[in-house]
């Protein structure tokens, strides 16, 4: 009587041990199947924060400079960094206001960038990420679903 009881409270204990790891793998599930498209424009270097991603363990991570090489990937995910982005002269394109504000210019080139992104056919069920240190006004819009982090 005292083995059965014993029993059973290891058999539940062992329960409860293996659905919280069945819990907690399944999102290593779901990072190993997917595909990444790390997307930063007209910049031939691909950043460390690139290489962060890579490392974690994703199906598949490539890198995009151009718009065209994200057309043929084959990602579940784009990452548009524009964090990283720069012009040829090596001048940051996102720039803050003092508020952490994008200024006009670098709105517009974030905007145009995004909206490029979206027009692909082959992109239309895809999740878009926006990586950037400041508030870009245009992902306000209520076309998009977001989370800041």
């Amino acid at each position: 009587m005292v083995r059965d009881e014993l029993d059973k409270r290891i058999k539940e204990r062992v329960d409860v041990e293996f659905q919280d790891l069945v819990r907690s793998m399944r999102p290593e599930r779901v990072v190993s199947q997917t595909r990444i498209g790390y997307y930063l424009p007209d910049t031939p270097q691909e950043p460390r924060e690139f290489f962060l991603v890579k490392n974690r363990g994703f199906r598949q991570v490539i890198f995009c400079n151009r718009l065209s090489d994200v057309q043929r990937s084959d990602a579940d995910v784009i990452i548009l960094d524009v964090q990283n982005w720069k012009t040829n002269s090596g001048t940051r394109i996102v720039q803050l206001d003092n508020r952490g504000q994008l200024v006009d210019e670098s709105e517009k080139q974030v905007r145009e960038q995004i909206e490029s992104l979206l027009n692909i056919p082959s992109l239309k069920n895809i999740v878009l990420i926006v990586y950037v240190r400041g508030n870009v006004n245009h992902l306000r819009n209520s076309k998009f679903e977001w989370v800041t982090t």
